[in-house]
């Protein structure tokens, strides 16, 4: 695999032996913000930004700021860059995806054709030269036999 495709997470566990693992990015769940309370109690906290991992020991802090709004455009970007889903953690430690994504692709919704065109409930423009049929009211019939045109 390419380095840039790894994610490198040393820890050391309850015992004290240092555990480096190295993990691949499809391995984590996405590029999360949470939002960590001040231990004083007040209104002020940290928002963080981190790469989110289901085992919680194996999430990897990205970046810390005072409020939301500082961090937006690089929460955004470590998503593009990991092409990794943006998550948002609410205070209970749940998460939901604030974008809907197949793989690496975000789907949104479909945009028209020709959406600044006055015409664009009209029919295409290279089709406008063919006249429409007008199908006729029954069958051609000759000696109760169907007419073909290969016959």
């Amino acid at each position: 695999m390419l380095e840039a495709h790894m994610a490198s997470v040393c820890r050391r566990l309850p015992s004290g032996i240092p555990m480096a693992m190295r993990l691949p990015m499809a391995a984590f769940e996405g590029v999360a913000a949470r939002i960590v309370p001040s231990a004083d109690g007040s209104d002020d906290g940290m928002v963080v930004i981190e790469i989110l991992h289901r085992d919680p020991h194996l999430s990897l802090p990205l970046s810390v700021a005072e409020t939301l709004d500082d961090v937006i455009a690089d929460w955004r970007a470590w998503s593009r860059v990991l092409a990794l889903p943006m998550l948002l953690v609410e205070a209970d430690g749940t998460w939901r995806s604030l974008e809907t994504r197949i793989g690496g692709v975000t789907v949104k919704p479909t945009r028209p054709r020709r959406r600044r065109s006055v015409l664009n409930k009209r029919r295409p423009r290279f089709l406008t030269r063919r006249k429409v049929g007008v199908a006729k009211a029954e069958p051609v019939m000759v000696a109760k036999r169907e007419l073909f045109g290969r016959e």
